[in-house]
């Protein structure tokens, strides 16, 4: 089985959650996010402020939202190819623009 990233960036880990249907709300010590779901109810979630979440505390806020672990990782693997992908992911930070020959 896979596990969580052990230090997942929390960009990646923000986008990862926005491509699964939340959106952020609230910025502060703490991310705060929302999802609206079919049946007209509403999922809210809260991200500890951190530069990097531990994999226990991904799989805490995955439990609290009801996404299950291979949903997540998924939607994580995809992140990481938009972010290399994305025309203005050179100005993320931890990535540098692609060199041309």
């Amino acid at each position: 089985m896979t596990s969580f990233p052990a230090d997942a960036p929390l960009r990646r880990v923000v986008r990862t959650l926005e491509a699964l249907g939340f959106h952020v709300v609230r910025l502060g010590p703490h991310i705060a996010l929302v999802r609206d779901n079919p049946d007209g109810t509403r999922t809210p979630l809260t991200l500890p402020n951190h530069r990097r979440l531990k994999g226990s505390t991904l799989r805490t806020i995955c439990a609290q939202a009801g996404i299950s672990r291979e949903a997540f990782l998924a939607a994580y693997a995809r992140s990481e190819a938009a972010l290399l992908l994305a025309p203005g992911a050179a100005t993320l930070p931890g990535l540098t623009a692609p060199q041309e020959a």
